[in-house]
């Protein structure tokens, strides 16, 4: 039988052995923090993914390995409640980088909907500012 799949007439190219450090996509937005209740505290998320995220944070405050529990917040409502993070590097003195454990399915499907989400209307925003370029 031929092949005769769609998907082979695709353009775009998979890096199988990438040195990129990031396991996932990360995506940057605006108005999302995640409130730490071991340190009672909330923090800017600087990006999200389906993985982790990177926190603007004074490293002393969240050393490397360190396991804390946490929600997500968009704007003031809490969005994604429960998480575990652990601090896996501190990205520079006001970032750390941080890892979701155990996300239980309800967590993982709640997150990858707001990552699509954030997808769309960031393509939705480059695609009317290509459109008023234009004009």
């Amino acid at each position: 039988m031929a092949n005769d799949s769609l998907y082979d007439v695709l353009d775009f190219y998979i890096e199988q052995h990438s040195t990129h450090r990031r396991g996932s996509y990360r995506v940057a937005v605006r108005g999302l923090t995640l409130y730490l209740d071991d340190i009672a505290q909330a923090f800017d998320i600087r990006d999200l993914s389906s993985s982790g995220c990177s926190l603007r944070a004074q490293a002393a405050l969240l050393a490397v390995g360190r396991i804390v529990n946490g929600n997500l917040h968009i704007g003031n409502t809490g969005y994604l409640m429960g998480l575990t993070i652990k601090v896996i590097r501190h990205i520079a003195d006001d970032s750390v980088a941080c890892v979701f454990q155990a996300l239980s399915r309800r967590q993982e499907i709640m997150l990858d909907k707001l990552l699509l989400e954030i997808q769309k209307r960031s393509i939705a925003t480059h695609t009317a500012r290509r459109k008023r370029k234009k004009h």
